[in-house]
């Protein structure tokens, strides 16, 4: 059976959110979803792609169709991670990072900055590395340009390590065309990744 919805206009995560109800509908075998949004586009590829099930685009304008087919699908085993490089990444897959400000602790904003720089260079010798960093409000200042912690970030990517910031505080403020490291995710990314992890490190 194949399925149509249009999540236009939606605010995020609802258009992640009404393609994922969809998927689970075992009758739906086909499901073309029209955004009017990149964030959206790219979440929904996200979202499909790592459920198995292959997703083709077309554009319409200003809106994307994405058609996303379940019968040629595959049940979703995720593989070891690796680095850039190809060398096999010493990391915890269910071990998270959570950062929602571009300083550590309360105070004075300067040493906030000095400690979140210290805590990223300390990171990338870690073992065993976490196996995602989220991103939120003023932490995507941290994945952005301009900031100073970019390289420390570049390198735990190298490592195998998810980068990922969030799209609504990306447009928030107005840095999406600004990140510079990692992936734009969604809220209900975010959710179930905190939801299913054994370990969640906030600094």
């Amino acid at each position: 059976m194949k399925r149509k919805i249009n999540v236009k206009g939606l605010p995020c995560p609802e258009p992640v959110v009404q393609t994922k109800k969809e998927l689970d509908q075992p009758d739906v075998q086909m499901l073309e979803v029209t955004v009017d949004s990149e964030i959206s586009r790219e979440n929904i590829i996200r979202l499909a792609s790592g459920m198995g099930y292959h997703v083709s685009i077309k554009e319409d304008g200003d809106d994307f169709i994405l058609t996303i087919d379940k019968s040629s699908g595959h049940q979703y085993t995720p593989h070891p991670k690796r680095g850039r490089n190809g060398e096999k990444s010493s990391y915890s897959a269910d071990y998270i990072v959570y950062i929602n400000s571009n300083t550590i602790g309360q105070g004075d904003d300067a040493l906030g900055e000095i400690l979140m720089n210290s805590f990223l260079k300390t990171l990338i010798d870690a073992h065993p590395l976490p196996g995602k960093m989220i991103f939120l409000n003023r932490g995507i200042f941290l994945t952005t340009q301009g900031s100073k912690v970019l390289h420390s970030l570049i390198e735990l990517e190298k490592k195998g390590v998810t980068i990922v910031s969030s799209g609504t505080c990306l447009d928030y403020y107005q840095k999406k065309e600004q990140l510079a490291v990692g992936q734009i995710t969604n809220m209900l990314d975010i959710l179930e990744t905190l939801q299913n992890a054994s370990k969640v490190l906030k600094p």
